[in-house]
């Protein structure tokens, strides 16, 4: 199937030359006059690369961009931004969430070099996407497949299996990259009913002057450099959930996201004071509870995007703090298939 690029531009002659230049090579090609008429044709079918004019009227190629980008069907679409002023626009482009940008007028050449180049990118992504939906649905049919063999309702899977997890609840399964919150949740299912101390989940000793009550003192940042780097990455996405949201009018998803939002700024507030400075933990353990509880935290909202009833379950069941412990349902015990043994990521 030939690529499709749509081509974004108010000036009907513009359309015509780029036409004139890719259609020879066999891209199938589309066109919008306006911002509003561009956002339809990509919600409706998602080309694989826009050609999108930085100057139109009513909603600029700025904002039409933003929006392609927060957008699901489009947000891996790649858009190049067509401009007149490459100076003027070069980082406003950017900025906008722009994968590259022509100057007109075109250099042939060029501008076939940039789309192939993106176009074999955008190939790469969709390979790798399929594979992945792919392979999910082959791990989910074979969990509901054993759990059945098994006749074991009452089990749920919960393993690693190299870079990946695989999770099951409820006949349902679903695979999650590794992260450290995942190690954690594993140990607490693997001892049920058992206090763990924060400090022993993190995948150290338990320092004995804390057990006794003593000061161990300064243990660093509360947040270590990978974790800020994660909240600030989130952050962004909630800006960008924030966004679609108020423009297709959804109140339960922004009252989410705003939620999640404000959680997370309170978290980098108490974690970093006056001028960007890292606040300090009292102590080792205090750390350790800090961080084990951000972990698993991070991994719970993970898992209600594939398995809301699970994330209910660990919420209920999940406890967190100096001391975490995993509380079976007595009502409806649960057996866990687990991985043999924790490592730390």
């Amino acid at each position: 199937m030939a690529p499709r690029i749509l081509l974004v531009d108010d000036h009907p002659q513009n359309v015509r030359l780029l036409e004139g230049m890719l259609g020879p090579y066999g891209y199938s090609i589309g066109s919008a006059s306006s911002g509003d008429e561009a956002l339809r044709a990509a919600a409706a079918d998602p080309p694989d690369l826009v050609l999108l004019d930085v100057v139109m009227p009513g909603i600029s190629g700025y904002e039409v961009c933003r929006r392609m980008r927060a957008s699901e069907p489009t947000k891996f679409v790649p858009i190049v931004m067509v401009t007149a002023n490459p100076d003027q626009d070069r980082i406003a482009a950017l900025d906008a969430g722009a994968d590259d940008f022509v100057v007109r007028p075109f250099d042939r050449q060029e501008l076939l070099a940039r789309v192939r180049s993106l176009l074999r990118i955008k190939s790469y992504h969709d390979t790798i996407e399929q594979l992945n939906r792919t392979l999910e649905a082959r791990v989910a049919a074979q969990v509901v497949e054993i759990l059945g063999l098994r006749g074991l309702g009452g089990t749920a899977v919960f393993r690693r299996e190299g870079e990946f997890w695989t999770i099951a609840f409820e006949g349902a399964g679903f695979r999650l990259r590794d992260a450290k919150g995942l190690h954690y949740i594993a140990a607490l299912l693997r001892s049920p009913g058992r206090e763990v101390h924060a400090f022993d989940l993190a995948g150290s000793r338990t320092p004995a002057d804390e057990r006794t009550g003593a000061v161990a003192g300064d243990a660093g940042p509360i947040l270590d450099p990978q974790a800020k780097a994660e909240y600030r990455a989130r952050l962004d996405e909630l800006e960008a959930e924030l966004r679609e949201a108020e423009q297709w009018n959804d109140p339960e998803r922004l009252a989410r996201a705003n939620e999640e939002r404000e959680l997370l700024v309170h978290e980098l507030a108490a974690a970093v004071g006056l001028g960007g400075r890292d606040r300090k933990a009292a102590s080792d353990t205090e750390r350790a509870r800090i961080n084990v509880t951000r972990a698993i935290k991070s991994v719970v909202e993970r898992i209600a995007e594939h398995s809301p009833a699970l994330a209910d379950h660990f919420a209920a069941r999940l406890r967190t703090g100096t001391f975490c412990i995993y509380t079976p349902d007595p009502r409806s015990p649960l057996r866990w298939e687990l991985e043999a043994a924790l490592h730390s990521s």
